[in-house]
């Protein structure tokens, strides 16, 4: 694979990711807005859930580097005996 590829596969890989994190993020300020301005009948609302949606991604994207960097391992993956094998 020549760098010229590689560096093509890379932006094609983050123009991907921008498209969705982009789709989510829209999906996410409709849904604020209309469980605001639909559900609870207030403007007030969809400035309280924007952040809270926005927390649960920020949370859902922190555990899945997590996941990805190794800090969240099953026992077994690690080498170390699991719970029921100690008692």
């Amino acid at each position: 694979m020549s760098a010229a590829r590689a560096a093509r596969a890379a932006v094609r890989s983050a123009l991907r990711s921008a498209g969705v994190g982009a789709v989510v993020a829209a999906v996410l300020a409709f849904l604020s807005a209309a469980l605001g301005l639909l559900g609870f009948g207030k403007a007030y609302y969809v400035a309280v859930f924007l952040p809270f949606f926005l927390i649960i991604c920020v949370l859902i994207a922190w555990f899945l580097y997590l996941k990805e960097d190794g800090f969240i391992r099953k026992p077994e993956e690690i080498g170390r005996a699991s719970c029921r094998e100690r008692v």
